[in-house]
């Protein structure tokens, strides 16, 4: 399968770090979106493309564009790589009616007849979650309909689902965004141009893994347009293999860094082990909101790994532990320790990575709730870990005692 170019329908957010995704794909794939009339996708000056709406538009877009494939101007089976979002406009929650715009139910349907029409085309897709919103400034004043993080959450599970049963990469820009802290909106919805060629560059270190790994090719299989036995042609669409080479058990989470060439970078996420307890605790040591105690000693720390094998990790970037979490079960729920990144590492996507990595270990072993605790103090703390949906306990209170000694 010979991937040359990228298609992309999503809400106006992707319209807005489409420049930017455009400018840093270079000649590795060819960009486009559908546009409005007298639009073109060479300028970079300003964002283009027609919105691609709410999941019913999408489906409509996806349909004109790859139902009648082999029609002039469509593009060939096995040549384009569709990107695909939709979430933003579905959610939508009318006043007077009190319903969304596209119900959750109506909204799966949306999504496996989109799918499937790209698959029946030889298209295979990457999935793109929904960005945060920010409740209270979307919603104030007197708007006709309403937005709310919680319908965000929602709906990104639901496509989450219908990812999974169709074996899509998924492209998580919604904790990757939530990781860059809460002053990154311009508007009511819409993001800064740092936070746009941040979540660009997110986007492009995510396709380049995708391709170099192939990870969008078992999507096609039972479709009849999966072309078995036949390698991708990386020369030719100009994706680089470098960041197919992770550590074994390791898990690349590309970086937006500082720069446009930075998206070449990549953390790797893998299992902590008792050897790298010098290198977590320095960095432990060094973050605020970290309380330590003798429960942190190596011994300890060894014998909690070992209680909960392959589910505390760490985030190196070329060799440097920048990133660790504790994490682990009584049979009954999870609960999570000591989330650390280092500070010239932050807003990178990285803790919300860590996250991710603690809330699939534990689920993979039929864990399904966890806890964490943050220091009373710790408002940074408690700010990262409500934007990606954790929720206060304000009917428990924690209570300790001393059983050695």
């Amino acid at each position: 399968m010979d991937i040359k170019s990228l298609y992309v329908i999503g809400d106006s957010i992707s319209i807005q770090y489409g420049p930017y995704l455009k400018s840093m794909l270079g000649d590795r794939l060819k960009y486009d979106r559908p546009r409005r009339a007298g639009e073109s996708v060479e300028d970079l000056h300003k964002p283009v493309g027609d919105n691609g709406g709410d999941s019913a538009k999408v489906l409509s877009l996806i349909l004109n564009r790859y139902a009648s494939h082999t029609c002039a101007g469509k593009p060939q089976a096995g040549q384009e790589l569709l990107m695909l979002n939709c979430g933003l406009h579905d959610i939508k929650l009318d006043i007077q009616t009190g319903r969304h715009q596209i119900e959750p139910d109506q909204y799966r349907r949306n999504l496996i007849e989109a799918i499937s029409a790209a698959h029946r085309a030889g298209c295979p897709v990457v999935w793109v979650r929904t960005t945060p919103v920010d409740d209270e400034r979307h919603n104030a004043g007197s708007p006709q309909w309403l937005r709310h993080n919680s319908d965000v959450i929602r709906y990104n599970s639901i496509a989450d689902s219908v990812a999974a049963e169709h074996r899509l990469p998924v492209l998580d820009l919604y904790s990757f965004t939530v990781s860059l802290g809460s002053d990154v909106y311009c508007d009511d919805v819409h993001f800064t141009e740092e936070v746009r060629r941040l979540q660009a560059a997110y986007i492009v270190g995510s396709l380049r893994q995708i391709l170099a790994s192939r990870a969008y090719e078992d999507q096609l299989k039972g479709t009849g347009r999966c072309p078995h036995g036949e390698d991708m042609q990386q020369a030719q669409s100009g994706v680089s293999s470098a960041q197919a080479a992770t550590p074994t058990g390791a898990t690349a989470w590309p970086t937006a860094g500082t720069a446009a060439g930075a998206a070449d970078e990549a953390v790797s996420i893998r299992a902590m082990t008792p050897a790298d307890y010098d290198e977590v605790l320095r960095l432990w040591q060094s973050c605020d909101g970290i309380g330590l105690s003798s429960a942190d000693s190596r011994e300890n720390i060894t014998q909690y790994l070992d209680r909960n094998p392959g589910m505390s990790f760490v985030a190196e970037r070329q060799g440097e532990i920048i990133g660790a979490v504790l994490c682990g079960h009584d049979g009954r729920r999870g609960l999570i320790h000591h989330m650390a990144v280092a500070k010239h590492a932050r807003r990178q996507g990285i803790g919300a990575a860590l996250e991710k990595c603690c809330i699939d270990s534990l689920c993979s072993v039929g864990i399904g709730k966890c806890h964490i605790m943050v220091m009373a103090d710790n408002a940074e703390g408690a700010g990262f870990w409500r934007r990606l949906g954790w929720q206060d306990r304000t009917t428990i209170r924690l209570m300790s005692k001393d059983v050695v000694g």
